[in-house]
């Protein structure tokens, strides 16, 4: 097919004798939602103040930690995401900002006491097992960094 701006023509097919040309004009359209926002924070935060959004994209992230990160086992992320969290929403219950979770999940860094206290209690899991969730995560981090 060769592309005429916004008309695409498709060619003739081999050994056919009409010759002719087929185009098709396609005019895409954002939606209302997408065309009043430019800046992705502010688009989620609109969708999560609406609670059955919120309830809808908790459940989201639970499914993407069970489907894209199963073999991962439990990591920060994985904690985060079945909890419907996102990492600006945990920042903002632990008073900290989103590239500091973002680290802590990488495995970057040693958490601070009243951070892992924190952490525990915002996503219901065994101040225990943090130690071992965020070697984890360094596990996987460096795993990536091998390839």
């Amino acid at each position: 097919m060769t592309n005429h701006g916004d008309q695409i023509a498709a060619p003739a097919t081999a050994g056919s004798s009409s010759g002719a040309v087929v185009t098709a004009q396609f005019s895409p359209s954002a939606s209302a939602l997408a065309s009043k926002h430019q800046d992705f924070d502010v688009l989620m935060a609109e969708l999560e103040s609406d609670p059955n959004n919120a309830v809808e994209l908790a459940e989201a992230g639970a499914w993407v930690a069970d489907t894209f990160f199963k073999e991962d086992g439990e990591t920060l992320r994985t904690a985060r995401l079945r909890k419907g969290y996102s990492q600006k929403q945990l920042a903002e219950r632990l008073g900290t900002s989103q590239p500091h979770i973002a680290n802590l999940e990488k495995g970057g860094g040693d958490v601070m006491l009243s951070t892992a206290q924190k952490l525990c209690e915002a996503l219901d899991i065994q101040f225990g097992d943090l130690p071992k969730m965020i070697e984890r995560q360094r596990e996987i981090q460096a795993q990536k960094e091998r390839k």
